[in-house]
């Protein structure tokens, strides 16, 4: 998911979203599938998710400022500290 943000805010800062295509749409779709559907936040951050995501699909107007990048990532951070499998360190 880390990733998907960061290619998602390369595209937006770097190229303006010029080679927006298809992919671009799937990073937002999986974000918004392991974000959003995992009910793991409160009202009101699903909201503020939402709409940075909403915002970032507006590829026409690319997003050049790092906050609603940052507070997806945060999300996405909160989201692994709760739902990702957790697996024990391999031992020497």
């Amino acid at each position: 998911m880390l990733r998907a943000v960061e290619k998602l805010r390369d595209e937006a800062q770097r190229n303006g979203n010029v080679n927006w295509g298809e992919h671009f749409e799937q990073f937002l779709a999986y974000l918004r599938e392991k974000l959003i559907a995992s009910e793991l936040f409160d009202a009101e951050t699903l909201k503020e998710l939402s709409a940075d995501l909403d915002r970032l699909a507006d590829f026409e107007r690319p997003l050049t400022d790092d906050e609603p990048f940052d507070r997806i990532t945060y999300r996405v951070v909160d989201w692994y500290r709760e739902c990702a499998p957790h697996r024990t360190p391999a031992t020497p």
